[in-house]
């Protein structure tokens, strides 16, 4: 911790951290990566098509929304962390999903009715 950050903890206000994002492509794939202010490595999120999801977590969306078209997917690492965040849409709904790698559901909502 610099003494700037020292100085704003002692005197009891909120700590603000400067995040840097950097957009790219990796064989013809978009990316993100989030650095910290000191060019620390945070997370990176790549986004895919359905296509290109594993059949794990493929199976696992299709039996929850079996009529429902997956609109976009987000694989992000962080650290040791990785996970998919995963949008689904069908005539009524439309869903967001954060899935591990291993295909187990860590969140679901429903994100917006009859739009």
């Amino acid at each position: 911790m610099n003494s700037f950050q020292k100085q704003l903890k002692s005197n009891g206000n909120f700590l603000i951290m400067v995040t840097t994002l950097q957009y790219f492509y990796q064989a013809d794939v978009y990316k993100e990566a989030k650095y910290d202010s000191t060019g620390n490595w945070l997370s990176t999120k790549t986004v895919l098509y359905d296509t290109q999801l594993p059949e794990s977590i493929n199976k696992v969306i299709t039996s929850k929304h079996p009529d429902g078209i997956i609109t976009e997917v987000n694989q992000i690492e962080s650290g040791k962390n990785f996970f998919y965040h995963i949008y689904v849409e069908n005539d009524e709904d439309f869903w967001y999903f954060k899935l591990d790698k291993t295909g187990e559901v860590l969140k679901s909502e429903k994100i917006l009715d009859d739009y």
